[in-house]
Formats: C-alpha cells, sequence, structure tokens
C-alpha cells in the first residue's frame, strides 16, 4: 500500500529526485517537449501576424484597385461580329456538383480567335454575336477586356489572396492562441 502513494518529490514521469535535487530519468525530455511546444507556439504567432498582415494589405490593395478596373476606359477596343467555329465543353464532376468550361473558337476577318471570358454554354457554332477586338485578341465583352490590363492582374493578385486568407487567418489564430 506504501508503494501506491507517490512520494511529494516524486512527478508520475520524473522518477524519483534525490535529497540532492538531482533531476529523475525523464525530466531532460519533459524540459525538451515544454520547449519545443513553446516555441512551436511563438512560431504559429508568428504565422498568424504575417496573415493578418499581408490578408490586410491585399485587402487595402483589393478595394483600392476595384474602383479603378471598373472606371478604367480601355483604348483602343473596337466592337466587331464574328462568328462561332468551334465550342469545346469541358466538364469537371467533383463530388456531387458538375462546372463547366468552354473554349469557343471565332473567326474575324477570315482568321480564327479564342474567344476570352466565355463563361457560359449560349455558344452554337455558325451563329454570328458581338465581341470586342483589343490588342489582336478577342473579347466577349469590355469587362473581359478590363481583366487582361494591368490594373486587371494587379487587381485579381490581391483579390486572390485575400480570399484565401480569410478563411485561413482565422484557423492560423486558433492554432497560435489556443492553450492547448
Amino acid at each position: 500500500m506504501q508503494e501506491n502513494i507517490q512520494n511529494e518529490n516524486q512527478g508520475p514521469f520524473s522518477g524519483p529526485v534525490g535529497s540532492d535535487g538531482a533531476p529523475g530519468p525523464f525530466s531532460g525530455e519533459i524540459a525538451e517537449l515544454t520547449r519545443r511546444r513553446k516555441q512551436e507556439k511563438k512560431n504559429w504567432k508568428i504565422l498568424f501576424w504575417v496573415s493578418l498582415a499581408v490578408f490586410l494589405i491585399g485587402l487595402a490593395g483589393t478595394i483600392y484597385l476595384n474602383p479603378k478596373l471598373k472606371d478604367q476606359s480601355v483604348e483602343g477596343i473596337r466592337q466587331v461580329k464574328v462568328t462561332i467555329t468551334d465550342v469545346d465543353t469541358t466538364t469537371v464532376k467533383s463530388g456531387t456538383s458538375r462546372t463547366s468550361f468552354y473554349k469557343v473558337t471565332v473567326q474575324y476577318e477570315g482568321k480564327n480567335y479564342k474567344l476570352k471570358g466565355a463563361a457560359s454554354g449560349n455558344y452554337r457554332e455558325g451563329s454570328t454575336i458581338t465581341a470586342y477586338l483589343y490588342e489582336g485578341k478577342i473579347y466577349v465583352d469590355e469587362n473581359a477586356v478590363k481583366s487582361g490590363t494591368m490594373i486587371g492582374i494587379l487587381y485579381y493578385c490581391f483579390l486572390i489572396p485575400t480570399f484565401v486568407l480569410l478563411f485561413t487567418v482565422p484557423v492560423i489564430g486558433t492554432k497560435a492562441f489556443s492553450d492547448k
């Protein structure tokens, strides 16, 4: 019965501590584990603050560039009539949902072009549609032209990481500031 009672100088993992204060057989491993956990917690906190800063910079950039993207006037856009020569649909199934991607080829003045910005399936071969010619490329509408400009590219370079970080920063913050 006396064997089941722990000595006040003896922890469950440390083994007995002698009268001279010498550590038990597991005390070095516990200290190393504690040090690693503190360093891991510190790393999570650093990651959180860096991610939060990048999110805020991305959010500011997105907010700043959005009206510039919408209000920009692109010189050299010509509205043209084109004939659809080919429609290639690729459907990707993910779980219960399906997503279709369209590659539309159009003909303008005897030359074939890929139609940029084709996002829906309302294209039939042989039909004539209104499109926009800009810098040697044919676009489905003016917004597709604007998305391909430097402001449009910068806007999406800020928007996409900001959207991703919108969901990951809270998860990182939970890891960084939890008591576990």
